[in-house]
């Protein structure tokens, strides 16, 4: 496990973008008690796989730990289906509003 982050005095944190790796520096900061600003030029979570899907085929590939895909969910996930479970890992992360 990572060591954990000090920072002088209040500091906030600037993710940009609510992409997959977005999202997940946006958890690791929640889980050290990080403040954070998540910024995101449109109104779709989830980033490049909103619009192009993700060229993998295998969707461990991009899973959040917290969030297993379901068994019965398309070994190539499709963007819709990945942009309802991005929303879902903000959701369940309490971070929406961020």
């Amino acid at each position: 496990m990572a060591e954990p982050m000090t920072m002088p005095g209040h500091t906030t944190v600037c993710v940009i973008g609510a992409g997959l790796a977005g999202l997940a520096l946006c958890r690791a900061l929640q889980e050290r008690n990080v403040d954070f600003l998540c910024m995101e030029a449109t109104d779709n979570i989830g980033g490049l796989t909103a619009v192009s899907g993700i060229s993998t085929t295998d969707p461990s590939d991009i899973r959040f730990r917290l969030v297993p895909f379901h068994a019965d969910d398309l070994l190539i996930p499709e963007s819709n289906i990945l942009q309802r479970y991005c929303r879902g890992y903000v959701k369940l992360c309490g971070f929406g509003d961020r």
